[in-house]
């Protein structure tokens, strides 16, 4: 960030001493003695004096405008952050760049974007802010106001021509919609859609703007971009499990301590009263998968394994429409779910054409990775 500096003029006062006449004194009290005027002495036009005058002489016009230039940007930047409009019009006023931006070259209309003070955002606009300049990261003002939910700032953006598509730079690949997908901003994924936004572009890990908001749980927006992309399989996340397994630390959901486990509701589901007792002893450890779900799992054969999620909060069941064969992987700080996992199956007989699968559990249902 830059930093403003300001220089203060300061205002040095001499008293002279008031001395008495002089009297008859020898050398040794020059010191207290009233000073004789220099004589004057012919110098040279080159003479140590106007070469020392040279040296010190004043920066020039051009950098005194830089440096001034500088601090009005600094200021700017400050302004726009303290969402200071006063400030930030003084600054404009003062000859700041409407693009200023920091050492991360984070522009000021991105910090107002971020901030999502409409007044700063419009007048930093109305003196030519560059919407589409990125930071050092490659991001864009879109990318902060469609992560931040401030919709009427995506669509002026948008309208000012903001580059629906691009994507942040390095490891995160990030888009526009795929921030609003996961700040769960609905309104703002409609809009980038209505815009045409790309909702198959995939990060270097695979994700899409439709796995974001699945690992989120915004169903609503899940089914919106399942429409956007007919190739998206309704009950599938496109992540090639084969090429680039799923981990636990790729899908984290916060923690929390339990005290109580709610009673089960045996009228959630069909089949929940039909094994109660499975379901009693299954939930009696507390919750253990998902931050506050509880799988409980009993067998139904020798290559077979029935499962089901227990909500610790209400009580309610959910079975899934398969079962496993050589058990299950889960944790309780992970909503990933890994059906008769790649250990597993190396170390005993399983049969013919089973293979590891990985779902995703979105608080409602379980969401195959494929």
């Amino acid at each position: 960030m830059l930093t403003a500096t300001i220089l203060l003029g300061g205002c040095i006062q001499e008293s002279a001493e008031n001395f008495n006449e002089e009297s008859p004194t020898d050398s040794t009290n020059s010191v207290s003695q009233k000073a004789e005027p220099a004589q004057p002495t012919s110098q040279p036009a080159n003479s140590t004096t106007e070469s020392n005058k040279r040296q010190n002489k004043a920066p020039s016009n051009s950098q005194a405008r830089i440096e001034s230039k500088e601090a009005h940007n600094s200021i700017l930047l400050e302004s726009v952050r303290e969402q200071d409009l006063a400030g930030v019009k003084a600054a404009l006023a003062n000859g700041a760049d409407a693009n200023a931006s920091n050492p991360n070259a984070i522009t000021a209309l991105m910090f107002a974007a971020l901030n999502g003070n409409a007044d700063v955002f419009n007048v930093l606009l109305e003196a030519d802010a560059d919407v589409n300049i990125e930071s050092g990261e490659g991001e864009t003002a879109l990318m902060y106001a469609a992560g931040e939910g401030h919709l009427e700032m995506a669509q002026i953006l948008i309208e000012k021509g903001a580059d629906i598509d691009v994507q942040d730079a390095g490891d995160v690949g990030t888009t526009a919609l795929m921030r609003a997908a996961a700040g769960g901003h609905i309104k703002i994924v409609k809009l980038l859609l209505a815009n045409h936004a790309d909702a198959t572009t995939q990060t270097p890990y695979g994700d899409t703007a439709l796995t974001i908001a699945q690992h989120n749980g915004y169903t609503e927006i899940v089914e919106l971009l399942k429409k956007a992309d007919p190739h998206l399989k309704k009950d599938s996340i496109k992540v090639n499990p084969k090429t680039n397994p799923p981990i636990f630390d790729d899908y984290p959901v916060d923690t929390v301590a339990l005290t109580k486990h709610a009673p089960i509701d045996f009228d959630s589901h069909p089949k929940a009263y039909t094994f109660r007792d499975a379901l009693k002893y299954g939930i009696k450890d507390g919750p253990n998968f998902a931050q506050h779900y509880t799988i409980a799992t009993w067998g139904c054969g020798t290559t077979c394994q029935v499962f089901a999620i227990v909500d610790a909060y209400t009580g309610a069941v959910y079975f899934p429409e398969f079962v496993s064969t050589v058990g299950l992987d889960f944790r309780l700080d992970s909503n990933l779910l890994v059906v008769d996992p790649p250990e597993a199956i190396q170390s005993t007989y399983v049969p013919p054409g089973v293979e590891t699968q990985y779902f995703i559990w979105n608080n409602k249902q379980l969401l195959r990775i494929e």
